[in-house]
Formats: C-alpha cells, structure tokens, sequence
C-alpha cells in the first residue's frame, strides 16, 4: 500500500519527464558557453527572433548537410565541446522565451 498522495492527479508538472541526460550533454554546454561570451543569463534579456532563426539555420545547416556534429569555433575559442543539436536547442529554446517574455523582440516578417 502507498500514502494516499500517489493515488491523486494533482495537475503538477511532472517534471521526471525531461530526460537529465539530454539536458545535460545537449543544452548546458550551450549556456556555459553563453556564460563565457557574455554573463550569467544574459539570455533572459531576450532576442530578436530572425537572429535566433538565422542560428538556428546555421546549426542545423552544420549538423545535417555538412556531417558536422560539434560547433568548431566552441571548441576552438571557448574549450566547450558544443554540439550542434544543443545550440539548435537554445534557439528555439530563445524564440519561446521571445514570444512568451518579449514580445517586443518578435520580428517576424509575416506577423
């Protein structure tokens, strides 16, 4: 028998879903080396979309046409093993920030 709680929808984020493991290898290299271009979280400040889209090309353009797994310049500037699907992450990753947090900073063309 378990405590009367694991028996209830309670409409909470179960967050156990996202798995660690990608965020780990994927997504941190990505804002580590945001923390070494520029600050602590200056992501939250926001972007313009077209350039989050634009970055988002290129990494996907990288990884998918060229056979490129891992962001060369990260490595070679930064030391950071960043790979292309975790910067194509943090793009869009950034738009949703944009069109939940700034949307002042959303400028699409067709909008």
């Amino acid at each position: 028998m378990t405590a009367p709680k694991n028996h209830i929808e309670e409409g909470k984020p179960q967050l156990s879903l996202i798995p660690d493991d990608l965020l780990r290898d994927f997504l941190e290299p990505t804002y580590q080396e945001g923390l070494v271009k520029y600050s602590r979280e200056s992501w939250r400040e926001g972007f313009p979309i077209t350039v989050m889209m634009d970055a988002l090309k290129r990494h996907m353009t990288a990884f998918f046409y060229d056979g490129e797994d891992y962001d060369l310049e990260s490595k070679e500037k930064y030391g950071i093993k960043k790979h292309h699907l975790g910067a194509a992450l943090f793009c869009v990753l950034c738009m949703c920030d944009t069109v939940k947090n700034h949307p002042e900073l959303d400028d699409r063309r067709n909008k």
